[in-house]
């Protein structure tokens, strides 16, 4: 779907780069929502989309990237850009959205259709372009600011398109479909191949003659005839291919499956493996430079990234991309995140850096509960149980009398906590867990979610609804009836001993005020399950969760409850656990290493000035520079509202970096730094400050 081009980055604009109001990525990064395709925009940069209208972008051949606002949370499918910073994005239910300024800022488009749009390609010119879908194509003829539908014959499905030059463009499908146009894009002729059969994914043009097309069951062929003939070529693999693309020094690749790579450095003729096995499936490539390249995929969006045209590979994104299913903290900084495989993460920063702990054990770990910065408490799988009392230093394995998994663990200080788990299992301790007892509630069912308040009151909820609550520690449950009894609640949490939320299958959310001796449904207008619920006093809470129906996977109260706000946190993985500190702070867990964080809260309202330390700012900001003009040294300033990782760098017109002025952590607060720009010409100029959750672009002006 990709020609080769030779461009130049365009002008900066402003652009917001992840919203402060809402939930940000802290693993992996830069995302963890699926990527489908990526495109070049200039020596060293390029634009993946994906799911959830994710959009990112990298200056740097893939080694940075930065969330951009696409203004949509559809599923992104395909991008292409052209020679004049113009780019397209497509996608689920016939979305468009349109970038003139290099892939900065994004506008939504109109589209005639409805149906899907698996790609696009822009001609040479970057006046026509074409999008196509499994049902269908269209086509503009202004750049993308307005489409009209193509008459399409037969009932092969399109799914790659891709212009040579301004006029020949190639579509290829299903069953081995190939179709050509020869007038930008107004007719479409079928190809007939000797070998047709298997679907084609991909197409691409090294120049405006030679092309290739790749698919299903090893399927590469090459045209040196701009697409009217095509020959099967050997690829020597077993693989199918999701996308093929090329370097402007010769170089063919061709990927797909769990990573497979495939290479030619003589057009095609023959061809080498260089697979990079991933846990995903890997769905688009582009060179970012003349031997540089990045590849993206799904199943958590992996990023690979080569230097040496393809021959050998590394992950360019950071962190782990398996499931999390616990998650707890004690104070703003100090958050453990358990999941598969043994796996622990801890951050004392309020999750700037997570750290990986080991505990020496493969084992599902299902939950954790954190009592202060050196005590925490894990229970998984096989009835595993772990302790420290170091902060993580060492995790130690506690002997317990069952072999069920264990779903949650509650520890209301260092020496008394309980565990639930499968088949009704309960576990009591009160000597920080160097002996376990069992405790029975008289069931059989499952339990998932379990809250202590104090060292008698406990509640544990699980299958078709069981609610069971303790007030003497675990010597004898009462069997509490909740409404909607069939339905499985998966979590519970008391903010004392009287209020507490469980949730559940279905959209459940249920509250009591008496000690669960009476329960209340409240509604949530969501269909989506919740796996994890997490109050910080009365009135603030937040529910996460998954399963099936819309998007929004994590609702937040206000007033206890009677009202449910769905949060926008720019993914839709399955979320299992929550936590949080004061009304704002929270950070959730979820699928394909997802954590992610909120220090607003998730919402989008305004504060007032309460709360806020007199002389830090309220939020970001990016002052003119002073003087301006100047010669030859001028001072920048900028706020940030917390300690962040800041970049400030310098550019030209060309987009070119001339100066990196800051690139550091910060602390919160108002920061004055110059520069001294001897030995550049004079001109206008643009600076940038970059930081997770902030981007803003200014212009200055080197008068001699």
């Amino acid at each position: 779907m990709r020609t080769i081009l030779v461009v130049l980055p365009f002008l900066f604009s402003v652009s917001r780069a992840g919203a402060p109001d809402d939930w940000f990525w802290q693993n992996p990064l830069p995302q963890g929502n699926d990527l489908h395709a990526v495109q070049s925009n200039g020596d060293g940069t390029a634009i993946a989309v994906g799911d959830y209208g994710t959009i990112i972008r990298t200056e740097d051949g893939g080694d940075t990237w930065t969330i951009q606002q696409s203004g949509t949370d559809l599923k992104l499918y395909g991008i292409d850009f052209c020679s004049q910073g113009v780019g397209i994005a497509v996608g689920y239910d016939g979305i468009i959205t349109r970038s003139s300024d290099g892939g900065f800022t994004w506008t939504s488009q109109a589209n005639p259709a409805s149906f899907w749009l698996y790609d696009v390609s822009l001609a040479s010119d970057c006046s026509t372009a074409v999008a196509v879908g499994p049902d269908g194509m269209i086509r503009s003829s202004d750049g993308g600011l307005s489409w009209e539908s193509l008459v399409i014959d037969g009932t092969a499905r399109r799914y790659a398109v891709c212009f040579g030059n301004n006029d020949v463009g190639i579509v290829v499908g299903s069953g081995g479909s190939i179709w050509r146009s020869s007038d930008r894009g107004y007719t479409w002729s079928s190809i007939l191949l000797s070998d047709a059969g298997s679907s084609l994914s991909d197409v691409m043009f090294v120049d405006s003659t030679t092309a290739f097309a790749v698919g299903d069951d090893e399927t590469v062929i090459r045209s040196t005839d701009a697409g009217m003939t095509w020959s099967v070529m050997n690829s020597g693999t077993v693989h199918d291919y999701q996308s093929v693309f090329g370097s402007v020094n010769g170089t063919i690749l061709a990927c797909g499956g769990n990573g497979d790579i495939i290479r030619s450095t003589d057009n095609g003729i023959t061809w080498s493996d260089h697979s990079f096995e991933i846990t995903g499936s890997v769905r688009g490539g582009v060179f970012t430079g003349p031997h540089a390249a990045v590849i993206v995929g799904t199943y958590g969006g992996p990023i690979l990234r080569t230097i040496n045209d393809g021959f050998t590979w590394s992950f360019a994104q950071k962190g782990r991309r398996g499931w999390f299913w616990g998650v707890s903290s004690t104070g703003e900084n100090t958050v453990i995140a358990v999941g598969d495989s043994g796996i622990i993460y801890r951050t004392d920063d309020g999750g700037l850096h997570w750290e990986a702990q080991s505990a020496e054990i493969d084992s599902k770990l299902r939950m954790v509960s954190l009592v202060d910065s050196q005590t925490a408490f894990i229970a998984g799988a096989n009835g595993v149980v772990l302790r420290t009392t170091d902060a993580g230093g060492q995790w130690q394995v506690q002997p317990t009398p069952t072999s069920y998994e264990l779903g949650d663990i509650s520890f209301t200080d260092r020496r008394n906590g309980m565990a639930v788990g499968d088949w009704g299992t309960i576990l009591v301790t009160t000597d920080g867990g160097e002996v376990w007892r069992s405790s029975s509630a008289g069931t059989t069912r499952w339990f998932s979610g379990l809250h202590c308040t104090d060292s008698l009151n406990c509640t544990a909820v699980g299958e078709g609804g069981v609610i069971y609550r303790t007030t003497d520690w675990g010597d004898s449950w009462i069997y509490q009836t909740p409404p909607g009894s069939w339905i499985n609640l998966y979590d519970v949490y008391f903010i004392n001993e009287d209020i507490g939320t469980a949730v559940g299958g279905f959209g459940t959310i249920l509250r009591t005020t008496d000690s669960g001796n009476s329960w209340v449904l409240q509604p949530t207008g969501t269909m989506r399950d919740f796996y994890g619920v997490h109050f910080v006093d009365e009135m603030n809470g937040v529910a996460v969760g998954g399963g099936f129906a819309d998007l929004q996977v994590i609702f937040a109260t206000t007033n206890g409850g009677e009202t449910w706000i769905a949060q926008s946190s720019f993914t839709d993985r399955d979320l299992y656990g929550v936590t949080g500190v004061g009304e704002k702070v929270w950070t959730a867990v979820g699928g394909y290493g997802t954590i992610i964080h909120s220090t607003t809260g998730g919402a989008t309202w305004v504060d007032d000035d309460e709360g806020i330390p007199f002389g830090l700012p309220e939020d970001f900001a990016l002052s003119q520079n002073y003087p301006n003009p100047f010669n030859p040294t001028t001072t920048f300033e900028f706020s940030i509202r917390n300690s962040h990782f800041a970049n400030l760098s310098v550019y030209n017109l060309l987009g070119e970096k001339v100066a990196t002025v800051v690139d550091e952590q910060l602390s919160a607060g108002t920061h004055k730094v110059h520069w001294d720009a001897t030995g550049q010409p004079s001109g206008v100029y643009f600076y940038r400050l970059l930081t997770n959750d902030f981007v803003q672009t200014k212009k200055l002006v080197l008068l001699r």
